[in-house]
């Protein structure tokens, strides 16, 4: 088995692991943002962006398996730019929490949650996770992020 058949094994392991990506794949996304009324450039930047976003969720994932000492925060990707961003109710009950690959349940609720949901993780040196009594209940959104693209 090469090297690049392992980073596939690995990759399609994590995809199955991930609350969206077990869900929805690049074809599935590409024909939910079409029916969302996404057409030309404007599609094709949406697709880069899921698959940006994907393979970096992806990574985050693998090095917390590798390192579950390390830890992510959850935050608003207009956040980081300094501008607010409108969030859905699940995903505004998310931003700030802490996981850790020592928590239990980290898997499920790792960002982003939705197509086009603008929650990231991002790597933090802030001391704890939260306590379970303190975190959300795993988000349920829809595969299209309501509010980058209402119906």
């Amino acid at each position: 088995m090469s090297h690049s058949d392992t980073f596939t094994e690995t990759a399609a392991s994590l995809r199955d692991l991930h609350p969206l990506y077990r869900r929805v794949g690049g074809e599935a996304a590409w024909l939910l943002m079409e029916e969302a009324g996404l057409k030309g450039q404007d599609l094709e930047r949406a697709m880069d962006e899921f698959i940006e976003t994907r393979e970096a969720s992806l990574e985050h994932m693998r090095i917390l398996r590798a390192e579950p000492s390390r830890r992510v925060e959850i935050r608003s990707v207009s956040a980081t730019s300094g501008e607010a961003a409108p969030l859905c109710t699940a995903c505004r009950s998310c931003v700030g929490m802490i996981l850790s690959g020592e928590d239990r349940d980290w898997m499920e609720l790792f960002p982003p949650y939705a197509v086009g949901c603008l929650l990231r993780a991002e790597y933090t040196e802030k001391a704890a996770s939260l306590s379970a009594d303190m975190r959300p209940a795993r988000p349920l959104c829809p595969p299209l992020c309501p509010l980058r693209w209402p119906e």
